[in-house]
């Protein structure tokens, strides 16, 4: 690999970028480099009107380098043909050269083609060598027929704008030609004798990329990527536009076997990476240079993505597992199904196939805690579909009990509980053949159901309800119907939303709408549970509820915007207040008891920290492009953040049930955290970045990172390395 900053050229053995790299000092600033394709040659051009070309023999390229002289002006652009016959070359000095690379000691060029009156910005050799494309200032584009370069050219247009680039499809049918200050650019099909097609985007036209597979092209269009299909009768209409960039695009480019789009942008410092092989659905975000992407480039084989920034670094990515912040999970078609993603490590996030029926916006999966079994729901919901994963295929059974209270496994992987329309909350047997056959049925609330909770022992289940009761009911009992605990969550006048239970069982925590708008933790181990509940007051509608899995804390959500979080091992002390922006929807503790997570409707997510003296000081937040449903995996180190889903998480981690047309997961243990900024920054923290850290939940200190990871001279290079880590320079190829 070459990377150029300044006036040297770097080259680096990208099977072991972190050994010494060797240095090709050039003299003046470098403008653009070029391996030819067989890998023997570097050429390079900058401030002068010189081409520098070094034969890469492993003894040493910089004693063999050659000067081609023969330009009057500044070099602007270069390119090898296919063959690696041809070296070409566009100037100021209204020329292109052909250097013929065939004769051993050629130093003159073989062909001068002159384009009278014009700056020569860019130029393109047609993959069957048949064709050089040249474009320049003032604007035209001429067409240099190769078996006789020194015949007259065909002029595809005379004038439409500065022409900056052109580029050929894989097959040699198309060419593209992009302007600046028009803005527009032209398609020509082959044989090259009709009118172009005519499109526009918002930015000069510098950068273009077409698919290997010869089906797309894709241009920047200002901080979208605009994506044409060739295989189109007008591949101009309709195109598919990739958006979530801040700023312009930059560059971007498709990995060889077309696998992979990647797209980097200016002031957001971040690389996209996009499947070009499922319709472009993703993207993974490569987050860490500190400065504007300037270049990317795949290597051959398809594992690495180098990507160059102004920050004077380049960065070696992994395409297999790159660093991710966050890991977008995205469905192009079908976004209402339900699908599985595979989280294992180094697994490819291709978007797998959909399952079952539609289902509807927001609905919701979980997975049974002894991963047999998988439940799906719409929102409201019509049925639960339920998956037997233990038989393959999985064995699917319907479930019917319309209501709008998500399902819940029972965690001895015995039940699943539903709550309906109709009053009752049913207990589907899932040790039977047919768990849809013969629910056991708990009857006696009237009103339909809200939530439901098991206890962690699956002895306890509570039920809350479209009225004042909520009712515990004892799964041991000969029958489990007959004489359940109630408790008056909702204070006589107010229905009851939500409900949970402590892992212990000790714990019932309810919470009400209006009038009450209060939650209450109701001590099941006292001779009159309904007796002195602790009280959690809200100025409106109390959303959600939850336990920590060490029955430490209780939390519960509201419509006004905060959250309440109790310590139940000091029953006296007052509640923690957190405040939000807007109403909280949903809540979840972290299974290692680190972190309560809470998101709100304008999907924002924040993160509380358990352990601080205070979980009360500034959070941790993120802004979510997904939704505001969030859940924990089962090892607490990832955050799924969507738009629907109770437990989607498989219970080994490795699996991610979603319905959701974007899930965003985030890696939010701490430690892990540090460890990834470290590598990728390449330095320790600054002053600024201590002193914000110290106002979080999370502070740091300026010396986070190991020794192994010192702040760089700006002179010594870092290592490169595999994972995203910068290595200096200002360009690759």
């Amino acid at each position: 690999m070459a990377s150029a900053s300044g006036s040297d050229v770097l080259l680096w053995n990208a099977k072991a970028p972190a050994d010494k790299q060797r240095s090709l000092p050039v003299g003046v600033k470098i403008r653009k480099i070029a391996f030819s394709p067989d890998g023997r040659m570097l050429a390079a051009i900058g401030d002068d009107a010189a081409v520098r070309l070094y034969d890469m023999n492993p003894t040493g390229p910089a004693a063999s380098a050659r000067t081609l002289a023969g330009h009057t002006k500044p070099l602007k652009d270069l390119a090898f043909s296919p063959d690696g016959h041809w070296l070409a070359t566009a100037s100021e000095d209204a020329t292109v050269r052909l250097w013929d690379l065939s004769v051993p000691g050629q130093l003159a060029a073989k062909r001068t083609l002159s384009q009278p009156n014009q700056v020569v910005w860019t130029l393109a050799f047609s993959p069957d060598g048949r064709w050089l494309a040249t474009g320049g200032e003032p604007g035209g584009v001429r067409l240099w027929d190769l078996r006789d370069p020194l015949a007259e050219p065909k002029t595809l247009r005379d004038s439409y704008g500065h022409n900056r680039k052109v580029a050929f499809s894989p097959d040699s049918n198309w060419l593209v030609a992009g302007a600046t200050e028009s803005y527009q650019a032209l398609l020509f099909h082959a044989p090259f004798d009709g009118p172009p097609l005519s499109f526009y985007v918002d930015q000069w036209i510098e950068k273009v990329t077409f698919s290997p597979d010869k089906r797309w092209l894709v241009v920047p269009d200002h901080d979208d990527a605009m994506v044409m299909d060739l295989n189109k009768a007008n591949p101009t209409s309709d195109p598919i536009f990739l958006r979530g960039h801040k700023d312009a695009v930059t560059d971007l480019g498709f990995s060889p076997d077309g696998t992979w789009l990647a797209t980097g942008s200016a002031a957001d410092h971040v690389v996209r990476l996009w499947n070009a092989a499922d319709h472009f659905s993703g993207p993974r975000v490569l987050a860490g240079h500190e400065g504007s992407i300037s270049a990317l480039a795949f290597s051959h084989d398809n594992r690495w993505l180098a990507t160059a920034s102004e920050d004077k670094t380049v960065r070696l990515w992994d395409v297999g597992s790159p660093l991710a912040e966050p890991l977008s999970l995205r469905s192009a078609s079908d976004p209402t199904k339900l699908r599985m993603w595979n989280l294992r490590p180094g697994a490819r996030l291709e978007v797998p196939r959909a399952w079952g029926d539609d289902l509807g916006a927001r609905a919701g999966t979980a997975f049974s805690a002894d991963g047999k079994w998988l439940a799906a729901f719409s929102n409201p919901i019509h049925a639960v579909t339920l998956w037997n994963l233990t038989t393959s295929p999985p064995m699917e059974f319907r479930l019917d009990h319309p209501g709008f209270a998500s399902p819940v496994f029972s965690p001895d992987g015995r039940w699943l509980a539903t709550g309906g329309l109709d009053t009752t909350v049913k207990l589907w047997d899932l040790t039977s053949p047919d768990p849809g056959a013969r629910p056991t049925i708990l009857p006696g609330h009237s009103g339909f159901i809200r939530s439901l909770a098991f206890s962690a022992n699956s002895h306890w289940l509570v039920s809350g309800a479209q009225e004042t009761i909520a009712r515990v009911w004892d799964l041991t009992a000969s029958d489990p119907a007959a004489k359940p605990k109630t408790l008056p969550g909702g204070n006589g006048t107010s229905i009851i939303r939500t409900v949970a239970i402590s892992p212990n069982g000790r714990y019932v925590l309810t919470g009400s709408w209006e009038p009450d708008f209060a939650a209450r933790v109701w001590d099941m181990s006292l001779p009159d549970p309904v007796s002195n509940p602790i009280k959690l007051s809200f100025n409106g509608r109390v959303f959600g509820s939850a336990f920590s899995a060490d029955g430490r804390w209780a939390a519960a959500i509201d419509w006004d915007h905060t959250t309440q979080l109790f310590n139940l091992t000091k029953p006296g002390a007052k509640p923690f207040v957190l405040p939000g922006a807007a109403r909280v929807l949903s809540l979840a503790f972290s299974p290692d008891n680190q972190w309560l997570a809470a998101g709100a409707e304008d999907r924002t997510v924040r993160l509380w920290s358990l352990t601080a003296d205070d979980p009360s000081v500034e959070p941790i937040k993120l802004t979510a492009s997904a939704g505001a449903d969030v859940s924990f995996s089962p090892d607490g180190r990832l955050l799924a953040v969507t738009a629907g889903g109770t437990n989607p998480f498989s219970p080994d981690g490795s699996l991610f049930a979603s319905i959701a047309a974007d899930a965003e997961i985030y890696d939010i243990r701490v430690d892990d955290l540090i460890a990834r900024a470290c590598q990728v920054a390449g330095r320790n923290l600054t002053a600024d970045e201590v002193e914000s850290s110290l106002r979080s939940a999370a502070p740091l200190d300026a010396a986070v990172c190991p020794p192994a990871t010192p702040t760089p001279s700006p002179n010594a290079p870092a290592p490169a390395l595999a994972d995203g880590r910068a290595i200096p320079a200002a360009s690759a190829k």
